[in-house]
C-alpha cells in the first residue's frame, strides 16, 4: 500500500471482515431495480469505490491452506 501512494495512487484499505455484508441471495432484484441491491447491508458503502477502481487486490490470510470465507462469500 506504502509503495502505490508513494507512486501517486489513491488507495482504500477495506477491511471485509469487520463488515456486514451478506452474500447474494439469487433473489434478481439487482437486475429489476438499475442494478440496486435490496439487501440493507455494509456492501453500499463499497460498492462505488469497487466500480470506479482501475486495480483491484485481494489480500487474504491463509488458514490451513484454505480461502478466507468472507472473501469468498462462502455460508
Amino acid at each position: 500500500m506504502k509503495g502505490a501512494q508513494e507512486k501517486g495512487h489513491t488507495v482504500n484499505k477495506i477491511e471485509v471482515a469487520k463488515l456486514n455484508i451478506s452474500g447474494c441471495k439469487a433473489c434478481i432484484m439487482c437486475w429489476t431495480k438499475d442494478g440496486a441491491c435490496i439487501q440493507c447491508d455494509d456492501m453500499a458503502e463499497i460498492e462505488p469505490l469497487l466500480e470506479s477502481a482501475d486495480m483491484l487486490v485481494l489480500v487474504s490470510p491463509l488458514y490451513f491452506f484454505w480461502d478466507f470465507c468472507t472473501v469468498e462469500g462462502c455460508d
